[in-house]
């Protein structure tokens, strides 16, 4: 019920109004009203449950990489708490229809074309596979009759050589998401262009090797465990860069996004899949929308 007071300000609700003091007002109007809006019982709308379909594999994706890259890959944000923020502010931003469509519960790592690094360093990733090979943009020259035998130091003045957005000093960390019969792993591996961070005289197939790379003209292989076979690959570019005035070194990064085999994604793209997701975020059960990931909810 709506009551009056002294200053002739109505106040409660009415019917479908609700009355309320305006504190600020610029014109001396007093009395403020509202429509009034009930209690949602059930707050699952379609838009909430597209939110919580995205948050999924998300989710699954940071926990796989974020310590060998996720928690700090974004050029000029603090490491950890913040990174993980912009990793999550960018995947939820993709649009749903390129993700892939996953249940609630769902645990394992399922990749998608998620924005792993950024930063003002040149594009080096991924954007393509063929014939087993990564395509990116940096240039594999080799010819048939290359001598991967020679010094890891040779083999580094050649790649700069065919690549003048790299440096000496720069790292290539690739990062290759496996399926071995439905179950999904990670593979992370570097290169870094300066042969004094390897053992002295190694050669070129002894670095990449003991990598799990493999190059040729025709691109990359990040070698995966076992029997598992590449369904997503990304590469980011890292570069120190050393203060003029006390010497203090910071990183700089490349814009990267990682590359999903478009016939693996399109096997989490069915109208199976996205029913299945969709009734899997509308069942009642436990607390979908908690804090606390222990609680079935999400990362906060």
């Amino acid at each position: 019920m709506a009551k009056g007071s002294l200053s002739g300000v109505r106040k409660g609700k009415k019917g479908d109004s609700v009355y309320y003091r305006v504190a600020a007002s610029n014109n001396k109007e007093k009395q403020g009203e509202r429509q009034y809006t009930g209690v949602v019982t059930n707050p699952k709308t379609d838009a909430q449950v597209e939110q919580r379909m995205k948050m999924t594999p998300a989710v699954n994706f940071y926990r796989a990489l974020k310590d060998d890259v996720l928690d700090h890959s974004f050029q000029g944000i603090k490491y950890g708490a913040r990174s993980h923020s912009e990793f999550m502010k960018l995947a939820m931003l993709q649009p749903l229809g390129t993700l892939p469509y996953v249940t609630k519960g769902e645990n394992q790592i399922i990749p998608a074309p998620y924005i792993i690094s950024k930063g003002g360093m040149p594009d080096v990733g991924i954007y393509a596979q063929e014939n087993g090979r990564w395509k990116s943009a940096i240039n594999t020259w080799f010819t048939a009759d290359y001598d991967f035998n020679k010094p890891f130091s040779e083999f580094v003045d050649d790649m700069l050589a065919a690549n003048l957005m790299l440096k000496k000093g720069d790292q290539l960390t690739f990062i290759v998401i496996c399926d071995n019969a439905g179950t999904t792993s990670t593979v992370v591996e570097r290169l870094i262009l300066d042969a004094s961070k390897y053992t002295t005289g190694a050669t070129a197939q002894e670095v990449l090797w003991s990598n799990r790379l493999d190059i040729n003209a025709s691109g990359f292989v990040i070698n995966p465990y076992g029997d598992a076979t590449a369904v997503a690959a990304g590469i980011i570019l890292s570069r120190p860069l050393v203060a003029k005035t006390n010497g203090a070194v910071s990183w700089a990064r490349s814009t990267s996004k990682i590359y999903v085999l478009p016939e693996y994604m399109a096997t989490w793209q069915t109208e199976e899949k996205l029913n299945q997701a969709i009734e899997s975020y509308k069942t009642k059960g436990a607390n979908p929308s908690s804090d606390w990931y222990l609680n079935d909810g999400t990362l906060g």
